[in-house]
């Protein structure tokens, strides 16, 4: 597992586990997301951020829609449905 942030839970912002999965926060700044090969992904919300790149939030869904086109055909996607940009991306 690797987050973005360090986590006091886990000294750190990652985990070595034993696993044939690795969990990872992918940022969307700089569309540096677009670098994995993801087999499942999980979108809470979308909102306006990193602007400084990113300009407005059309670009950032467009950046998104992007990202959800690298899962495979046997891919799992998750959705936060209470967030209107995710659902409408």
């Amino acid at each position: 597992m690797q987050v973005g942030a360090l986590l006091k839970q886990l000294d750190g912002n990652y985990r070595i586990g034993n696993s044939d999965y690795l969990i990872l926060e992918a940022c969307e700044y700089v569309e540096s997301f677009l670098h994995f090969h993801p087999k499942a992904e999980i979108i809470l919300n979308i909102d306006n951020d990193h602007l400084d790149y990113f300009k407005n939030l059309d670009n950032i869904k467009s950046a998104f829609k992007k990202y959800v086109k690298l899962l495979p055909d046997d891919g799992l996607l998750v959705i936060n449905a209470d967030d209107k940009n995710s659902t409408r991306t």
